[in-house]
């Protein structure tokens, strides 16, 4: 938080509205608690070292939503993420890694920016092809039809294909009423027009359970893609998240109430994550083979902002 944020008339602003103010707080109780948090040690599952042969992750997904929610058979389990959002994901279960028996699939854009050429045998960078400018993001759909297209391109390899839903953008008839636009946070200040980022800052008066509802619906959107596909997909399927995603609950050890995934906040609802494990059929012959060269586009602003990285 900038030292300039905390002018006269800026003070004067949210004492004005209670909202912001409210807002204000809840900023000061989010940093305080990844702070807390960075002083503790990182634990949790590295994705690499689990038994799978394809890795679904549905972006920002929390554990009770998906077990309420899923309509597949299959094993629920849940398991603890070694982060709160997906950069540190990343960087906790695959930088400075290589896996050279597994392909990476991804409509999410820091994969790409974060991880070396090097890390995987190959990395299937979807977003020219398939990013919906309308939406601000790739249709699960389109990445369920590239997922089953990899896994017969690549039999013996592992393959890891992370959806951007649940996450926002939201993309359902419910979900197409909010946008990825900026909002103002103070005179000069400006963070990504996430609905949780609004009800985070005290912006305006979005009710949660509309935000909630278009949330659930991202997620439904993805089931609906996945039930397509997964009768095509043969061994141990893992259907996991890199996160989960605050509505409201309390945050520890401060008990602000939070929305989100702030990176460095590993309280529960954030970094337990499900863990559903589909078997169908032989399990697949694994080999590692030298990486290919990569030829993806550098990750773009828009991309990210879409997301609310930016």
């Amino acid at each position: 938080m900038s030292p300039d944020r905390y002018t006269l008339n800026n003070i004067q602003r949210v004492l004005k509205k209670p909202r912001l103010a409210l807002g204000e707080i809840r900023e000061l109780a989010r940093k305080a608690n990844c702070r807390y948090y960075s002083w503790t040690a990182t634990t949790g599952v590295k994705v690499m070292e689990e038994d799978w042969d394809t890795l679904i992750i549905l972006d920002g997904c929390r554990a009770d939503m998906f077990e309420r929610r899923c309509p597949f058979d299959g094993e629920f389990q849940t398991r603890r993420s070694r982060g709160s959002a997906t950069p540190e994901w990343i960087q906790e279960n695959f930088v400075g890694g290589e896996y050279h028996d597994t392909v990476y699939l991804t409509a999410n854009a820091y994969i790409p920016e974060l991880v070396p050429d090097d890390t995987f045998h190959d990395v299937i960078w979807i977003i020219d092809d398939d990013w919906d400018d309308e939406l601000g993001t790739a249709r699960p759909d389109d990445v369920a039809d590239r997922l089953v297209e990899v896994r017969k391109q690549y039999p013996d390899k592992r393959v890891i294909a992370h959806f951007v839903q649940p996450h926002f953008p939201f993309i359902g008839k419910i979900g197409r009423k909010f946008d990825s636009s900026k909002i103002t946070k103070g005179k000069e200040e400006t963070v990504v027009g996430t609905p949780w980022a609004e009800l985070q800052y005290g912006h305006n008066n979005r009710n949660v359970k509309e935000v909630w509802e278009a949330y659930c619906e991202n997620l439904d959107l993805a089931f609906d893609a996945l039930a397509d596909v997964l009768d095509d997909l043969e061994g141990r399927t893992v259907i996991s998240s890199d996160h989960g995603n605050l509505a409201g609950e309390r945050m520890h050890p401060i008990p602000a109430r939070g929305y989100g995934h702030p990176i460095g906040l590993h309280v529960p609802k954030l970094v337990t994550v499900p863990w559903f494990v589909i078997e169908r059929g032989e399990r697949p012959k694994i080999v590692s083979e030298p990486p290919k060269r990569q030829n993806y586009n550098p990750t773009t602003t828009e991309q990210l902002e879409a997301l609310g990285y930016r």
